[in-house]
């Protein structure tokens, strides 16, 4: 017994096939954007770490007055927008954002560092502060000494 096939099943197969393999570009298109962006992020993170540890360990040098992880990062971004390294002058650039994070994590922290100790900073003295008997400032109410007055003043008045 012969096996036969039609020419409009052959022609069938083939459209079949046609659209596995346009499907199968575009999976494997796909994954390479996907392994791309991957592979920035990595550089990204591991800038970052980099100058971080260089940060930490040599207490954050700096190159004429400019701290190292901003230089570096504005030098490898000019470096890749000049169109030094051709093609791989992606990972310069990312490499930079990573330097660039090092600076600015950096900046943050010393920033959100200064506001915290303003904000814990003891306050000026009050106004209604209690004078001893020389007239020195003894010190301020506390709430529960406000509350107290004011409630027997309540009371008085009542």
């Amino acid at each position: 017994m012969a096996f036969q096939i039609s020419k409009a099943q052959v022609t069938e197969l083939q459209e079949k096939a046609k659209r596995a393999f346009a499907r199968a570009r575009g999976m494997a298109e796909k994954s390479e954007a996907v392994v791309e962006r991957v592979v920035q992020s990595a550089e990204v993170q591991a800038g970052a770490f980099a100058f971080g540890l260089v940060n930490g360990r040599f207490n954050a040098p700096e190159i004429a007055g400019v701290p190292i992880d901003l230089g570096a990062g504005l030098g490898l971004h000019f470096l890749s927008f000049a169109g030094i390294g051709g093609g791989q002058a992606k990972h310069m650039q990312a490499f930079g954002d990573g330097a660039l994070a090092s600076y600015f994590t950096n900046l943050g922290n010393t920033v959100g560092t200064r506001m915290r100790s303003r904000a814990a900073a003891p306050a000026a003295q009050p106004t209604g502060a209690i004078a001893g008997g020389n007239g020195a400032v003894a010190g301020a109410l506390t709430d529960s000494e406000v509350a107290r007055l004011a409630n027997a003043a309540a009371s008085a008045a009542a």
